[in-house]
């Protein structure tokens, strides 16, 4: 029962890369924001500048963050760093 215990409290311990994933979700939303610009393009005539403007935030978002993550996750031992790098891609 003791090495239960302890098994649960690891999990909860384990270090955590924030960064990195933020990065990767601001990444996924600029992504479906430009999905969303193809897929409805009578709403992209009436809201360009928002989508225009969300896809922008988005990359801002995710770019810095991805580089946090990628430091961070080199001082965490490699947790989550090619999820960073995936949103430094894809921002």
């Amino acid at each position: 029962m003791a090495e239960g215990a302890h098994d649960i409290g690891a999990a909860r311990t384990a270090p955590r890369n924030t960064p990195a994933r933020v990065s990767v979700w601001a990444a996924v939303l600029g992504v479906g924001l430009i999905a969303g610009i193809f897929l409805t393009p009578m709403l992209w005539l009436m809201y360009s500048g928002f989508y225009t403007f969300f896809v922008f935030v988005s990359g801002l978002v995710a770019v810095p963050a991805g580089h946090l993550g990628r430091r961070r996750g080199k001082r965490l031992g490699g947790v989550d760093r090619g999820a960073a790098l995936l949103g430094i891609v894809t921002g």
